[in-house]
């Protein structure tokens, strides 16, 4: 079967309609307005026609009795029946009535809105096995319709697959809509062996007791029945929309329904794998035999459904995204460290690209020395402990041994001589630096020089350096000697490096 075949309109085409004299005398008859273009399908009892209006196009089904049914009181009044509970409800999920009355010919017709979609068990035969949300949320909207006609006193009785009708919304959704109310409020009576026909080949409805896949217990012994029954056929469209298979088969009627009456339905969980919590505990609660163990209305078995789609919706398990491992990073703890080399710590901290930023540590340093030099200008002086400088930016970076500067006892001034003794660091020349007071000889105009030329070196803005550059070759005294060095302090300072 193709999957145009199994999309089916909301009544079965008739392979052929015998009509006596070959007219149809319904067939452009005009009903309220409406006028009958075709038969859109033939039942054992009624014709369902398409029907168009004569002015804005609006299509309807019609519903009417065959000629020799009508003759029968009793299947008009069963008729006029659902007619009438039809008009006394107008819900989204209930097929809508827009007019009935009588034919030219004396039958009652039924109008109701027309339906472009297929009905719950050509969609079902389509898909298979449906998820437990998805059967969930179309059983869920059955409810809804269910809650509105049963507060209305009317109780549906044949509610079926075949009897519940989907349509596609403008947004993708499925609209589901309860059809055929053609039992309601109507007493059963068993069936015979003869009307039991399989689900899938049309739906072997007996429109005197229902149709016995489906039928409620209490329904099946001929008792009173109400809302509840209805629940129990539900609960048994739930179990095969989520098994693909009926909760009870047998080879005759009286088997099968004697089934409904006294045995329970099989585990649905020996039918389908990984259901969630709480699911099949609802099924087995709408298909209790007893009609005041089901849920006490449809409204609540509504609260139930949206409990169990909020917790399918939030179930961790249903879709697990796998996180990529963590990436390790290197960490270094100072505190336990094992004790290494200066060279062989800044080497294991730093990669190579990092290693430019030593020549900046390197000049740090070596402004640290000048400004411990220019701070012995007394005859005696503490020992002075240079620290070590301090980064602003970039990696943290691990100080060198503090250097100690000799103390100078001399009752004259002198100029004593402190060697930075820093190892050489990656591919940084080591400066050796000399400590002076703030006296322009050569030595001490060597020493700025080599401190200019680092920061040349690397890179960094020259022209902060222009004051220091310009004064300290023709710097004679003392007095011209501090302003290089004050010109000295305010680069580093603008630069963001130590200036000690």
């Amino acid at each position: 079967m193709s999957g145009t075949d199994r999309m089916l309109p909301p009544f079965t085409e008739p392979s052929s309609v015998q009509v006596e004299g070959g007219v149809d005398p319904l067939v452009g008859l005009n009903l309220s307005g409406f006028v009958v273009t075709r038969l859109l399908a033939a039942g054992g009892m009624g014709l369902v026609y398409l029907a168009e209006h004569e002015t804005i196009g609006r299509r309807a089904a019609v519903k009417v009795l065959k000629p020799e049914v009508a003759a029968d009181a009793e299947w008009t009044a069963r008729f006029l029946t659902e007619a009438r509970a039809l008009a006394s409800m107008k819900h989204r999920n209930l097929i809508e009535v827009l007019n009935f009355g009588k034919t030219p010919d004396g039958r009652q017709y039924l109008m109701m809105e027309f339906l472009e979609g297929e009905p719950l068990d050509a969609y079902m035969h389509r898909v298979g096995q449906m998820s437990p949300a998805a059967a969930l949320g179309l059983v869920d909207q059955v409810l809804n319709g269910l809650a509105e006609a049963h507060k209305k006193g009317v109780v549906h009785r044949d509610l079926k697959p075949s009897n519940v009708f989907l349509l596609r919304e403008h947004n993708g959704e499925l609209l589901v809509k309860v059809i055929d109310f053609g039992l309601a409020r109507q007493d059963p009576v068993l069936l015979s062996d003869a009307a039991l026909k399989l689900p899938r080949t049309g739906g072997g409805a007996s429109l005197l007791a229902g149709t016995p896949e489906y039928i409620a217990p209490e329904q099946a012994q001929g008792l009173k029945v109400d809302g509840a029954a209805d629940l129990y056929s539900l609960g048994v469209m739930l179990f095969e929309m989520l098994a693909g298979e009926l909760p009870f088969t047998a080879g005759s009627v009286t088997e099968l329904m004697q089934k409904h009456v006294s045995e329970r339905a099989p585990a649905l969980s020996s039918r389908v794998n990984g259901l969630p919590e709480g699911v099949e505990a609802f099924v087995d609660s709408l298909l209790e035999k007893e009609p005041a163990k089901r849920p006490a209305s449809a409204d609540l078995a509504r609260l139930t459904i949206g409990r169990l789609l909020k917790r399918i919706a939030s179930d961790s398990t249903a879709v697990r995204t796998v996180l990529p491992p963590p990436v390790p990073t290197l960490k270094i703890d100072r505190a336990v460290a094992p004790a290494m080399t200066t060279d062989q710590s800044l080497q294991q901290a730093f990669p190579k690209k990092q290693r430019a930023l030593w020549p900046l540590v390197v000049a740090g340093v070596v402004c640290g020395g000048v400004v411990a030099a220019f701070a012995l200008r007394t005859e005696e002086k503490p020992a002075v402990v240079v620290e070590a400088p301090k980064v602003v930016s970039g990696p943290v970076v691990p100080p060198p041994a503090p250097v100690e500067v000799a103390k100078v006892a001399a009752p004259e001034p002198v100029k004593p001589v402190v060697e930075d003794d820093l190892a050489p660091i990656g591919t940084v020349a080591p400066v050796k630096k000399v400590a002076l007071r703030c006296n322009p000889d050569s030595k001490w105009k060597k020493s700025i020089a080599n401190e200019l030329a680092e920061y040349q070196k690397n890179n960094l803005d020259y022209r902060q350096f222009e004051v220091a550059l310009s004064k300290y070759r023709s710097a004679n005294t003392e007095e011209e000697c501090g302003e290089v060095q004050a010109a000295l302090k305010a680069a580093r300072k603008k630069l963001g490096l130590p200036d000690e």
